[in-house]
């Protein structure tokens, strides 16, 4: 299911109601980055809720990815020893032991 032309990767493969969640959410993250900026601390906390719905639909490798990018903008922009910072590397040290 897409919402607004977009659908994950692979989406096919997917429960509809996890397609369109994901769909929905990456709305949220294109929104929130366009009125408010990429380095926000709203839009990164939506894309690191993107990367936890694709950790519950099972993609792994997407999960990674997209926290790794979060956690790396996270500690630039807002500092290595904010709360979000430490808690995003924190998410991100476990799912990668656990992947």
């Amino acid at each position: 299911m897409a919402v607004d032309g977009w659908s994950p990767p692979s989406c096919r493969s997917w429960p509809a109601t996890t397609c369109s969640a994901l769909a929905i959410e990456e709305r949220v993250v294109v929104d929130s980055e366009r009125v408010l900026g990429r380095n926000h601390p709203a839009p990164l906390t939506a894309r690191a809720d993107r990367a936890l719905s694709y950790r519950q639909a099972g993609r792994t490798d997407e999960t990674v990815r997209l926290l790794t990018q979060v956690v790396a903008d996270r500690e630039r922009h807002l500092g290595a020893d904010r709360p979000g910072s430490v808690a995003a590397r924190r998410t991100l040290v476990t799912w990668r032991r656990d992947a």
